[in-house]
């Protein structure tokens, strides 16, 4: 099973657990988990197609991911949304 780490915003969303392990071959098969498992993130983290939202930033090990890419077992996935604001 991986380890993810949800961020700002999702944590609350996902009950304020800092890491929990979740097991998926892919990106997009762990988000559709964590869907399933805190009903409070849909349509946060996936859009309506079920594709990952454009704010949605995931780094497995540090590296940034795709919906695509592949999850191992101990891996670190964090979560997060794109900060925006500011001046432009």
């Amino acid at each position: 099973m991986a380890v993810v780490r949800l961020r700002g915003p999702l944590r609350r969303l996902a009950g304020d657990r800092s890491e929990q392990s979740v097991d998926a071959g892919t990106v997009l098969e762990l988000l559709r988990a964590l869907e399933r498992r805190h009903p409070p993130l849909r349509g946060w983290v996936l859009d309506e197609r079920g594709l990952v939202r454009r704010h949605i930033n995931v780094y497995i090990n540090g590296e940034r991911a795709t919906e695509a890419t592949e999850v191992r077992p101990g891996d670190r996935v964090d979560v997060l949304p794109a900060i925006t604001g500011g001046r432009a």
